[in-house]
């Protein structure tokens, strides 16, 4: 292989894992801010005031949430693991795209010079 593919390689390893100590580092304590009680009652009044809007009342029609929990915390505590893999997956696909346009690059200006 050559170097520019080795070098590709290390940069895709070290900026995955770097995105996901980030994604992992940051879960914690925004589950710890999203389980206390102020975030409940925070959720709990702004269910109430959604399930005012009626359309008359307020300037658009809304549906109460159905989730007693705030989406924040669901997200986070249920489906995590979906993160994880999209960021994968996106992280992955422009780390590829990118890779690509600088190879590109890099092989034309060998061509010239």
């Amino acid at each position: 292989m050559r170097a520019r593919t080795w070098v590709a390689i290390v940069l895709y390893l070290v900026g995955g894992t770097a995105l996901l100590g980030l994604l992992l580092g940051m879960r914690g304590p925004l589950l710890e801010r999203m389980s206390t009680a102020a975030e409940q009652q925070n959720w709990e009044a702004w269910r109430e005031e959604a399930a005012k809007q009626d359309g008359k009342t307020g300037p658009v029609q809304r549906r109460v949430p159905k989730s007693k929990q705030p989406p924040m915390l669901v997200l986070l505590r249920d489906h995590f693991a979906v993160i994880i893999s999209a960021a994968v997956v996106f992280y992955t696909v422009l780390f590829g795209f990118g890779a690509y346009v600088v190879g590109g690059v890099l092989d034309q200006r060998g061509k010239r010079g």
